[in-house]
Protein backbone atom coordinates (compact mmCIF):
# COMPACT_ATOMS: atom_id res chain seq x y z
CA UNK A 1 0.00 0.00 0.00
CA UNK A 2 2.96 2.55 0.51
CA UNK A 3 3.86 1.89 -2.94
CA UNK A 4 0.39 3.09 -3.69
CA UNK A 5 0.69 6.36 -1.73
CA UNK A 6 3.89 6.98 -3.28
CA UNK A 7 2.64 6.90 -6.67
CA UNK A 8 0.11 9.23 -6.13
CA UNK A 9 2.39 11.39 -4.43
CA UNK A 10 4.65 11.74 -7.23
CA UNK A 11 1.96 12.37 -9.69
CA UNK A 12 1.56 15.38 -8.32
CA UNK A 13 5.37 16.32 -7.89
CA UNK A 14 5.06 15.58 -11.92
CA UNK A 15 2.28 18.19 -12.26
CA UNK A 16 1.93 19.98 -9.41
CA UNK A 17 3.64 23.41 -11.40
CA UNK A 18 1.08 22.87 -14.67
CA UNK A 19 -1.58 22.41 -11.89
CA UNK A 20 -4.25 25.48 -12.56
CA UNK A 21 -3.68 28.16 -9.88
CA UNK A 22 -0.31 27.03 -8.99
CA UNK A 23 1.17 30.50 -8.60
CA UNK A 24 -1.51 31.50 -6.07
CA UNK A 25 -0.62 30.98 -2.89
CA UNK A 26 -3.71 30.07 -1.68
CA UNK A 27 -4.21 27.14 -4.39
CA UNK A 28 -0.89 25.89 -3.13
CA UNK A 29 -1.31 25.97 0.49
CA UNK A 30 -4.64 24.14 -0.14
CA UNK A 31 -3.28 21.67 -2.55
CA UNK A 32 -0.23 20.83 -0.25
CA UNK A 33 -2.67 20.74 3.26
CA UNK A 34 -4.65 18.50 1.37
CA UNK A 35 -1.67 16.39 0.16
CA UNK A 36 -0.39 16.27 4.01
CA UNK A 37 -3.17 14.86 4.99
CA UNK A 38 -3.53 12.19 2.19
CA UNK A 39 0.52 11.06 2.70
CA UNK A 40 -0.58 10.80 6.95
CA UNK A 41 -3.87 8.51 6.95
CA UNK A 42 -2.56 6.71 3.76
CA UNK A 43 -5.81 4.76 1.84
CA UNK A 44 -9.07 3.47 4.46
CA UNK A 45 -9.09 0.20 5.60
CA UNK A 46 -12.14 -2.06 6.74
CA UNK A 47 -10.69 -0.92 10.56
CA UNK A 48 -12.41 2.49 9.36
CA UNK A 49 -15.85 2.70 9.85
CA UNK A 50 -16.78 4.47 6.70
CA UNK A 51 -14.63 1.85 4.79
CA UNK A 52 -15.69 -1.44 6.97
CA UNK A 53 -18.13 -3.30 4.37
CA UNK A 54 -15.87 -2.23 1.28
CA UNK A 55 -12.29 -3.32 0.27
CA UNK A 56 -10.28 -1.14 -2.20
CA UNK A 57 -8.37 -3.93 -3.80
CA UNK A 58 -10.15 -3.08 -7.49
CA UNK A 59 -8.44 0.26 -7.36
CA UNK A 60 -5.30 -0.46 -5.59
CA UNK A 61 -4.74 -2.88 -7.93
CA UNK A 62 -4.26 -0.45 -11.65
CA UNK A 63 -2.41 2.68 -10.07
CA UNK A 64 -4.00 5.66 -12.37
CA UNK A 65 -2.08 8.97 -12.95
CA UNK A 66 -3.19 12.41 -14.45
CA UNK A 67 -2.15 13.55 -17.95
CA UNK A 68 -2.93 16.98 -18.29
CA UNK A 69 -0.76 17.27 -21.42
CA UNK A 70 -2.57 14.65 -22.90
CA UNK A 71 -5.17 15.72 -25.69
CA UNK A 72 -8.49 14.69 -25.18
CA UNK A 73 -9.82 11.89 -27.72
CA UNK A 74 -12.63 12.94 -30.11
CA UNK A 75 -14.82 9.72 -29.45
CA UNK A 76 -17.81 11.54 -29.03
CA UNK A 77 -19.95 9.22 -25.92
CA UNK A 78 -22.77 7.25 -27.33
CA UNK A 79 -25.67 7.89 -24.89
CA UNK A 80 -28.75 6.25 -24.97
CA UNK A 81 -30.17 8.35 -22.35
CA UNK A 82 -30.26 11.73 -24.41
CA UNK A 83 -33.62 13.80 -23.71
CA UNK A 84 -33.94 17.68 -25.00
CA UNK A 85 -30.76 18.80 -22.73
CA UNK A 86 -28.33 21.63 -22.84
CA UNK A 87 -25.14 19.64 -23.02
CA UNK A 88 -21.74 20.11 -21.67
CA UNK A 89 -19.09 17.34 -22.47
CA UNK A 90 -16.09 16.59 -20.09
CA UNK A 91 -14.15 13.64 -22.03
CA UNK A 92 -11.03 12.61 -20.60
CA UNK A 93 -11.03 15.19 -17.67
CA UNK A 94 -10.86 17.68 -20.25
CA UNK A 95 -13.83 20.15 -20.67
CA UNK A 96 -14.99 20.64 -24.14
CA UNK A 97 -15.43 24.79 -23.61
CA UNK A 98 -17.38 25.51 -26.82
CA UNK A 99 -20.49 23.33 -25.53
CA UNK A 100 -20.95 26.36 -22.49
CA UNK A 101 -21.78 28.53 -25.66
CA UNK A 102 -24.85 26.82 -26.03
CA UNK A 103 -26.39 27.52 -22.12
CA UNK A 104 -28.82 30.09 -21.96
CA UNK A 105 -27.56 33.76 -20.91
CA UNK A 106 -29.39 33.44 -17.23
CA UNK A 107 -25.89 30.90 -16.85
CA UNK A 108 -22.99 32.21 -16.09
CA UNK A 109 -20.90 29.64 -16.80
CA UNK A 110 -17.05 29.20 -16.47
CA UNK A 111 -14.22 26.33 -16.36
CA UNK A 112 -12.99 25.55 -12.96
CA UNK A 113 -9.43 25.78 -14.32
CA UNK A 114 -9.88 29.14 -15.51
CA UNK A 115 -11.34 29.98 -12.02
CA UNK A 116 -8.55 28.74 -9.92
CA UNK A 117 -5.95 30.69 -12.58
CA UNK A 118 -7.83 33.88 -11.94
CA UNK A 119 -9.28 34.70 -8.26
CA UNK A 120 -9.99 31.71 -6.74
CA UNK A 121 -11.07 32.67 -2.96
CA UNK A 122 -14.83 31.80 -3.62
CA UNK A 123 -13.39 27.87 -4.25
CA UNK A 124 -11.45 28.03 -1.48
CA UNK A 125 -13.75 29.21 0.92
CA UNK A 126 -16.40 26.58 -0.40
CA UNK A 127 -14.09 23.57 -0.02
CA UNK A 128 -12.90 24.77 3.45
CA UNK A 129 -16.66 24.92 4.63
CA UNK A 130 -17.78 21.73 3.20
CA UNK A 131 -15.94 19.38 5.29
CA UNK A 132 -15.84 15.63 3.63
CA UNK A 133 -15.00 12.95 6.07
CA UNK A 134 -16.39 10.10 4.65
CA UNK A 135 -14.35 9.90 1.79
CA UNK A 136 -11.47 11.04 3.48
CA UNK A 137 -8.22 10.11 1.79
CA UNK A 138 -10.17 10.36 -1.75
CA UNK A 139 -11.52 13.93 -1.19
CA UNK A 140 -7.80 15.01 -0.03
CA UNK A 141 -6.91 13.62 -3.42
CA UNK A 142 -9.04 15.25 -5.40
CA UNK A 143 -7.79 18.78 -3.25
CA UNK A 144 -4.64 18.24 -4.26
CA UNK A 145 -4.78 17.57 -7.64
CA UNK A 146 -8.45 18.68 -9.16
CA UNK A 147 -7.47 20.14 -12.18
CA UNK A 148 -10.82 20.72 -14.08
CA UNK A 149 -14.67 21.22 -13.51
CA UNK A 150 -17.58 23.74 -14.07
CA UNK A 151 -18.19 27.02 -12.09
CA UNK A 152 -22.19 27.72 -12.75
CA UNK A 153 -24.31 30.48 -11.34
CA UNK A 154 -28.25 30.18 -12.04
CA UNK A 155 -29.34 34.33 -12.20
CA UNK A 156 -32.02 34.63 -9.03
CA UNK A 157 -35.93 34.38 -10.59
CA UNK A 158 -35.38 32.42 -13.43
CA UNK A 159 -36.34 28.85 -14.43
CA UNK A 160 -34.21 27.11 -16.80
CA UNK A 161 -36.12 25.53 -19.70
CA UNK A 162 -34.34 22.21 -20.11
CA UNK A 163 -31.90 20.05 -18.14
CA UNK A 164 -27.95 20.87 -18.27
CA UNK A 165 -26.46 17.91 -18.93
CA UNK A 166 -23.00 17.44 -17.76
CA UNK A 167 -21.46 14.15 -19.45
CA UNK A 168 -18.28 12.68 -18.08
CA UNK A 169 -16.53 10.22 -20.33
CA UNK A 170 -13.34 8.46 -20.20
CA UNK A 171 -11.83 5.90 -22.58
CA UNK A 172 -7.96 6.50 -22.13
CA UNK A 173 -6.35 3.18 -20.22
CA UNK A 174 -5.27 3.95 -16.42
CA UNK A 175 -6.33 7.59 -16.41
CA UNK A 176 -7.07 9.92 -13.46
CA UNK A 177 -9.46 12.59 -13.63
CA UNK A 178 -10.09 14.93 -10.42
CA UNK A 179 -13.09 17.31 -11.09
CA UNK A 180 -14.87 19.63 -9.36
CA UNK A 181 -18.30 21.40 -9.97
CA UNK A 182 -19.33 24.72 -8.13
CA UNK A 183 -23.19 25.72 -8.98
CA UNK A 184 -25.27 28.05 -7.20
CA UNK A 185 -29.06 28.52 -7.99
CA UNK A 186 -29.86 32.27 -7.02
CA UNK A 187 -33.17 32.95 -4.91
CA UNK A 188 -35.75 31.74 -6.74
CA UNK A 189 -34.67 30.16 -9.88
CA UNK A 190 -35.21 26.34 -10.65
CA UNK A 191 -32.87 24.03 -12.53
CA UNK A 192 -32.28 20.66 -13.20
CA UNK A 193 -28.47 19.16 -13.27
CA UNK A 194 -27.99 15.26 -14.88
CA UNK A 195 -24.19 14.34 -13.85
CA UNK A 196 -23.46 11.68 -16.07
CA UNK A 197 -20.43 8.91 -15.95
CA UNK A 198 -20.10 6.46 -18.71
CA UNK A 199 -16.86 4.85 -19.94
CA UNK A 200 -16.32 1.60 -22.59
CA UNK A 201 -15.66 -1.70 -21.26
CA UNK A 202 -12.71 -3.14 -20.43
CA UNK A 203 -10.72 0.14 -20.08
CA UNK A 204 -9.50 0.35 -16.46
CA UNK A 205 -9.76 4.38 -15.74
CA UNK A 206 -10.33 6.49 -12.37
CA UNK A 207 -12.81 9.18 -12.26
CA UNK A 208 -13.15 11.39 -9.00
CA UNK A 209 -16.30 14.49 -8.77
CA UNK A 210 -16.89 16.34 -5.95
CA UNK A 211 -19.95 18.33 -6.59
CA UNK A 212 -21.64 21.76 -4.66
CA UNK A 213 -24.83 22.67 -5.15
CA UNK A 214 -26.46 25.81 -2.92
CA UNK A 215 -29.56 26.73 -3.46
CA UNK A 216 -30.36 30.47 -2.07
CA UNK A 217 -33.78 30.89 -0.81
CA UNK A 218 -37.21 29.67 -2.08
CA UNK A 219 -34.86 27.96 -5.16
CA UNK A 220 -35.72 24.47 -6.69
CA UNK A 221 -33.24 21.71 -7.45
CA UNK A 222 -33.59 18.69 -9.25
CA UNK A 223 -30.28 16.48 -9.09
CA UNK A 224 -29.49 13.37 -11.55
CA UNK A 225 -26.61 11.34 -10.64
CA UNK A 226 -26.01 8.89 -13.44
CA UNK A 227 -23.08 6.15 -12.69
CA UNK A 228 -22.34 3.83 -15.31
CA UNK A 229 -18.92 3.84 -15.94
CA UNK A 230 -17.08 0.75 -17.77
CA UNK A 231 -16.96 -2.50 -16.30
CA UNK A 232 -13.17 -2.29 -15.19
CA UNK A 233 -12.83 1.59 -14.01
CA UNK A 234 -13.51 3.22 -10.51
CA UNK A 235 -15.20 6.03 -9.50
CA UNK A 236 -15.74 8.31 -6.07
CA UNK A 237 -17.99 11.13 -6.08
CA UNK A 238 -19.05 13.58 -3.20
CA UNK A 239 -22.12 15.30 -3.72
CA UNK A 240 -22.52 18.42 -1.12
CA UNK A 241 -26.34 20.25 -1.00
CA UNK A 242 -27.18 23.50 0.94
CA UNK A 243 -31.06 23.86 0.68
CA UNK A 244 -31.71 27.75 1.42
CA UNK A 245 -34.63 29.42 3.28
CA UNK A 246 -37.65 27.07 1.53
CA UNK A 247 -35.94 25.80 -0.71
CA UNK A 248 -36.28 22.32 -1.86
CA UNK A 249 -33.02 20.42 -3.05
CA UNK A 250 -33.70 16.95 -4.49
CA UNK A 251 -31.52 14.39 -5.48
CA UNK A 252 -31.35 11.64 -7.34
CA UNK A 253 -28.37 8.58 -7.95
CA UNK A 254 -28.52 5.44 -10.33
CA UNK A 255 -25.77 3.50 -10.19
CA UNK A 256 -25.62 0.77 -12.74
CA UNK A 257 -21.57 0.55 -14.04
CA UNK A 258 -18.54 0.35 -12.49
CA UNK A 259 -16.16 -1.94 -11.35
CA UNK A 260 -15.93 -0.12 -7.76
CA UNK A 261 -18.00 2.40 -7.35
CA UNK A 262 -18.29 4.92 -3.94
CA UNK A 263 -20.54 7.76 -3.59
CA UNK A 264 -21.19 10.17 -0.98
CA UNK A 265 -23.64 12.82 -0.04
CA UNK A 266 -23.99 15.62 2.37
CA UNK A 267 -27.35 17.35 2.81
CA UNK A 268 -26.39 21.08 5.34
CA UNK A 269 -30.03 21.92 6.58
CA UNK A 270 -28.99 25.49 8.05
CA UNK A 271 -31.66 27.28 6.72
CA UNK A 272 -35.43 27.45 8.42
CA UNK A 273 -38.47 25.49 5.97
CA UNK A 274 -35.54 24.28 3.69
CA UNK A 275 -36.35 20.32 2.46
CA UNK A 276 -33.76 17.80 1.09
CA UNK A 277 -35.07 14.95 -0.97
CA UNK A 278 -32.50 11.89 -1.41
CA UNK A 279 -33.11 9.32 -3.78
CA UNK A 280 -31.53 6.35 -4.99
CA UNK A 281 -31.19 2.98 -7.16
CA UNK A 282 -28.15 0.93 -7.86
CA UNK A 283 -28.54 -2.43 -10.10
CA UNK A 284 -25.29 -4.18 -9.42
CA UNK A 285 -24.47 -7.23 -11.05
CA UNK A 286 -21.24 -9.65 -11.85
CA UNK A 287 -18.58 -8.86 -9.66
CA UNK A 288 -19.47 -5.10 -9.12
CA UNK A 289 -19.07 -3.32 -5.72
CA UNK A 290 -20.88 0.20 -4.73
CA UNK A 291 -21.19 2.24 -1.44
CA UNK A 292 -23.55 4.56 -1.06
CA UNK A 293 -22.99 6.85 2.04
CA UNK A 294 -25.77 9.86 2.78
CA UNK A 295 -25.55 12.15 5.49
CA UNK A 296 -28.30 14.81 6.49
CA UNK A 297 -27.47 17.33 8.97
CA UNK A 298 -30.40 19.17 10.11
CA UNK A 299 -29.00 22.03 11.59
CA UNK A 300 -31.73 24.41 12.51
CA UNK A 301 -35.40 24.27 13.21
CA UNK A 302 -38.10 23.44 10.86
CA UNK A 303 -36.36 21.53 8.15
CA UNK A 304 -37.55 18.45 6.37
CA UNK A 305 -35.68 15.45 5.12
CA UNK A 306 -36.57 12.85 3.21
CA UNK A 307 -34.45 9.52 2.20
CA UNK A 308 -35.49 6.35 -0.21
CA UNK A 309 -32.48 4.29 -1.54
CA UNK A 310 -33.21 0.88 -3.25
CA UNK A 311 -31.23 -1.70 -4.49
CA UNK A 312 -30.90 -4.85 -7.02
CA UNK A 313 -28.25 -7.06 -6.55
CA UNK A 314 -27.46 -10.50 -8.39
CA UNK A 315 -24.29 -12.50 -8.85
CA UNK A 316 -21.17 -11.88 -7.23
CA UNK A 317 -22.02 -7.95 -6.15
CA UNK A 318 -21.61 -6.28 -3.12
CA UNK A 319 -23.40 -2.77 -2.30
CA UNK A 320 -22.98 -0.62 0.59
CA UNK A 321 -25.55 1.48 2.20
CA UNK A 322 -24.91 3.92 5.04
CA UNK A 323 -27.07 6.48 5.48
CA UNK A 324 -27.02 9.10 8.57
CA UNK A 325 -29.24 11.75 9.87
CA UNK A 326 -28.27 14.30 12.55
CA UNK A 327 -30.48 16.38 14.43
CA UNK A 328 -29.12 19.40 16.33
CA UNK A 329 -30.04 20.59 19.77
CA UNK A 330 -31.14 23.77 18.24
CA UNK A 331 -33.25 21.69 15.13
CA UNK A 332 -36.84 21.89 16.86
CA UNK A 333 -39.43 20.22 14.55
CA UNK A 334 -37.46 18.58 12.43
CA UNK A 335 -38.87 15.82 9.80
CA UNK A 336 -36.84 13.49 8.63
CA UNK A 337 -37.36 10.03 7.27
CA UNK A 338 -34.98 7.54 5.92
CA UNK A 339 -35.71 4.28 4.30
CA UNK A 340 -33.31 1.35 2.79
CA UNK A 341 -35.13 -1.29 0.80
CA UNK A 342 -32.83 -4.26 -1.15
CA UNK A 343 -33.39 -7.33 -3.47
CA UNK A 344 -31.16 -10.23 -3.42
CA UNK A 345 -31.44 -12.46 -6.80
CA UNK A 346 -28.76 -14.18 -5.77
CA UNK A 347 -27.24 -16.37 -2.47
CA UNK A 348 -23.62 -15.02 -3.49
CA UNK A 349 -24.69 -10.90 -3.53
CA UNK A 350 -24.35 -8.92 -0.63
CA UNK A 351 -25.63 -5.92 1.09
CA UNK A 352 -24.50 -4.25 4.08
CA UNK A 353 -27.20 -1.96 5.17
CA UNK A 354 -26.80 0.57 8.31
CA UNK A 355 -29.53 3.31 9.01
CA UNK A 356 -28.86 5.91 11.53
CA UNK A 357 -30.45 8.41 13.40
CA UNK A 358 -28.74 10.94 15.74
CA UNK A 359 -31.31 13.15 17.34
CA UNK A 360 -30.23 15.88 19.85
CA UNK A 361 -33.93 17.72 19.55
CA UNK A 362 -36.81 16.36 21.79
CA UNK A 363 -39.57 18.00 19.22
CA UNK A 364 -38.71 16.59 16.15
CA UNK A 365 -40.59 13.32 13.74
CA UNK A 366 -37.99 11.11 12.46
CA UNK A 367 -38.25 7.62 11.69
CA UNK A 368 -35.94 4.90 9.76
CA UNK A 369 -35.75 1.38 7.93
CA UNK A 370 -34.18 -0.88 5.79
CA UNK A 371 -35.29 -4.39 4.85
CA UNK A 372 -33.57 -7.15 2.65
CA UNK A 373 -35.66 -9.85 0.88
CA UNK A 374 -36.13 -11.63 -2.75
CA UNK A 375 -38.53 -12.46 -5.19
CA UNK A 376 -41.54 -13.74 -3.43
CA UNK A 377 -42.48 -16.88 -4.74
CA UNK A 378 -46.00 -16.18 -4.66
CA UNK A 379 -45.96 -13.28 -6.43
CA UNK A 380 -43.83 -14.81 -9.14
CA UNK A 381 -46.06 -17.67 -9.25
CA UNK A 382 -49.57 -15.48 -9.80
CA UNK A 383 -48.18 -13.71 -12.62
CA UNK A 384 -46.61 -17.27 -13.99
CA UNK A 385 -50.66 -18.07 -13.45
CA UNK A 386 -51.55 -15.51 -15.54
CA UNK A 387 -49.67 -16.56 -18.03
CA UNK A 388 -46.59 -14.94 -17.94
CA UNK A 389 -43.33 -16.57 -18.33
CA UNK A 390 -41.03 -17.20 -15.29
CA UNK A 391 -38.41 -15.11 -16.84
CA UNK A 392 -41.13 -12.60 -17.81
CA UNK A 393 -42.39 -12.83 -14.36
CA UNK A 394 -39.21 -11.98 -12.53
CA UNK A 395 -38.54 -8.94 -14.85
CA UNK A 396 -41.91 -7.38 -14.62
CA UNK A 397 -41.63 -7.83 -10.54
CA UNK A 398 -38.04 -6.15 -10.50
CA UNK A 399 -39.18 -3.24 -12.59
CA UNK A 400 -41.87 -2.72 -10.23
CA UNK A 401 -39.27 -2.42 -6.88
CA UNK A 402 -36.97 -0.09 -9.62
CA UNK A 403 -40.21 2.31 -11.01
CA UNK A 404 -41.02 3.24 -6.80
CA UNK A 405 -37.88 5.30 -6.78
CA UNK A 406 -38.02 6.44 -10.30
CA UNK A 407 -41.58 8.03 -9.60
CA UNK A 408 -40.20 10.41 -6.69
CA UNK A 409 -38.91 12.62 -10.10
CA UNK A 410 -40.53 15.69 -11.05
CA UNK A 411 -40.02 16.36 -14.38
CA UNK A 412 -42.65 14.28 -16.58
CA UNK A 413 -40.00 13.76 -19.54
CA UNK A 414 -37.36 12.93 -17.72
CA UNK A 415 -38.42 10.61 -15.27
CA UNK A 416 -39.79 8.97 -18.77
CA UNK A 417 -36.48 8.66 -20.19
CA UNK A 418 -35.16 7.48 -16.95
CA UNK A 419 -37.63 4.77 -16.30
CA UNK A 420 -36.83 3.53 -20.10
CA UNK A 421 -33.23 3.39 -19.35
CA UNK A 422 -33.22 1.23 -16.24
CA UNK A 423 -35.77 -0.77 -18.15
CA UNK A 424 -33.19 -1.38 -20.57
CA UNK A 425 -30.43 -1.57 -18.04
CA UNK A 426 -32.18 -4.90 -16.29
CA UNK A 427 -32.58 -6.78 -19.53
CA UNK A 428 -29.02 -5.93 -21.12
CA UNK A 429 -27.18 -6.58 -17.76
CA UNK A 430 -29.14 -9.50 -16.96
CA UNK A 431 -29.76 -8.13 -13.44
CA UNK A 432 -32.56 -10.67 -13.13
CA UNK A 433 -30.19 -13.52 -13.33
CA UNK A 434 -32.04 -15.60 -15.92
CA UNK A 435 -30.17 -18.83 -17.11
CA UNK A 436 -29.26 -18.56 -20.68
CA UNK A 437 -32.02 -20.36 -23.31
CA UNK A 438 -34.69 -19.75 -20.93
CA UNK A 439 -37.87 -18.94 -22.76
CA UNK A 440 -39.26 -15.57 -21.96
Amino acid sequence: MMNLIEHYLNDYQRWQHELPGGKRAGIQQLRLQALHQFAEHGFPNRRSEDWKYMKIDPFAKAPFSVALDETSTQTKPKLRFSPDTYQILIINGTLDRESLNALPDSIEAYPVSEVLGADASPIIDKIRSYPTTTLNTFADLNTALMHEGLYLHVAPNTKIDKPIHIIHYHDTPKLASYLRHFIDLGEGSEATFIEHYTGPEAVPYYCSTMSYYECADNSKLEHIKLINEGNEACHTSHLTLAPGKDSVARSHVFTYGGRWVRGDTLCKMQKRGGESHLYGLYLLNSNMNADHHTAIHHLTEHTTSRQHYQGVLSDHAVGVFNGNVYVEQDAQHTDAEQLNKNLLLSKNATINTKPQLEIFADDVKCAHGATVGQLSEDALFYCQSRGLSKTAARLLLITAFTKTTIDYIQDKNLRESILMLIDQVIVEKNIAGVAKGEAS
